[in-house]
């Protein structure tokens, strides 16, 4: 049934599309070739991307270009392989004392063992009568944390009215929380080093880094912000979708986050997903498709009658599912503590962000092998 039902949704997300043109389809042979003759050095890569306007050289009939998109250069490129951590439970002291405020850390906590899903948490709620506080932490480093009382302000509607890129033009755009303005650039440092605190609280190897913001109007009339991003090594992302490589039918990522700022300077509410990752190996990568080559061949790989716009482009690393460590439980949790993946180079072009309707195309930065993410499966044509 399950496998069914994901075939269904496929099928659903793809009637837009109809059928797939032959020239659309993967060519493993034509894009090697086409790779091949456009590499370069990662010192390569940042000279070409010294140029900001560089995403608007080139205009492509079937992809539209939103304003103010910039794309960073990495400074190093590999290939890395990661499993995910196990044990992690031991770190709550470090991690509570940088969440949760000292006097409130008196407070008596209820600590329970979840042992009916994987991964196995542990669940620590408040009791008081004047605030509600839970903080989850999960034995693979996955962590929750969510803080409300009767005065936090909260979004008037589900929908943000603005979505942006935190490096793109708007970086500097002003947020007018309920107790003051703040420049979302400001936002997003102060956001970055509260989970560099985390990060380091749990002894970890890889750094929380912000890649979108969504901002909500809030019943006065005033904004929140909700921060979007991922694990990242050597300040490149590591990709937000796994690679399921016919191993399972669905899973969630092992590097996501988001952050809830509910008003100037106060986070509300933080979730890692699921868990965070240590490294097993790193190679040097010598040479990645060029930014020009990669999306020319984004827009070659989107069908000519459909009107895509593209809001954001990333060079990351593409995560893949090597192998599921399986302890009693569903074989659908791949981030269980102790799986393992490989990450590859890949560029990443970002057409939709809403969680109804995501839409993301990844063209390994290596092969030139397309992932299409679109609402959470990964769709290959």
């Amino acid at each position: 049934m399950k496998k069914i039902s994901l075939i269904l949704i496929m099928t659903l997300l793809l009637t837009s599309c109809a059928k797939t043109p032959d020239n659309l389809k993967v060519n493993s042979e034509q894009n090697d070739i086409t790779v091949k003759d456009n590499y370069v050095t990662c010192d390569e890569l940042k000279q070409e991307l010294k140029d900001e306007n560089i995403v608007y050289k080139t205009s492509f009939d079937n992809m539209k270009i939103a304003d103010g998109i910039r794309v960073s250069a990495p400074d190093n490129i590999y290939n890395l392989s990661f499993t995910q951590c196990e044990n992690q439970e031991k770190y709550f002291d470090s991690i509570s004392s940088v969440l949760i405020d000292k006097q409130r850390l008196n407070t008596k906590w209820e600590k329970e063992l979840t042992t009916t899903e994987s991964p196995n948490n542990y669940t620590y709620q408040s009791d008081s009568n004047d605030f509600s506080e839970t903080f989850v932490l999960g034995v693979n480093g996955y962590l929750y944390y969510d803080y409300y009382d009767n005065v936090i302000p909260t979004a008037e509607d589900e929908s943000p009215f603005c979505t942006t890129f935190v490096n793109s033009t708007d970086k500097d755009k002003i947020i007018t929380f309920e107790s003051g303005e703040q420049k979302l650039s400001d936002t997003v440092k102060i956001v970055e080093n509260k989970l560099d605190e985390l990060t380091n609280a749990m002894d970890s190897q890889l750094a929380f880094k912000i890649k979108y913001a969504k901002i909500y109007k809030t019943n006065s009339n005033k904004e929140l912000v909700k921060l979007y991003g991922s694990l990242s090594y050597d300040k490149v992302f590591v990709s937000s979708v796994i690679d399921y490589s016919e191993k399972i039918d669905f899973t969630p990522a092992p590097s996501w986050v988001e952050v809830t700022i509910s008003d100037l300077d106060k986070i509300s509410g933080i979730n890692t997903n699921s868990g965070t990752l240590v490294i097993n190996d790193k190679s040097v990568c010598d040479k990645v498709m060029s930014f020009e080559t990669a999306i020319s061949q984004a827009a070659d790989y989107l069908a000519p009658y459909n009107d895509f716009t593209l809001i954001g482009v990333d060079f990351e690393y593409y995560t893949k599912l090597e192998k599921i460590k399986l302890d009693g439980v569903e074989e659908n949790f791949s981030y269980q503590a102790g799986c393992e993946y490989s990450a590859e180079p890949c560029w990443a072009f970002y057409f939709n962000v809403d969680s109804d309707t995501e839409q993301v195309l990844y063209i390994n930065a290596q092969t030139g092998e397309e992932y299409m993410l679109a609402n959470n499966l990964v769709v290959t044509y």
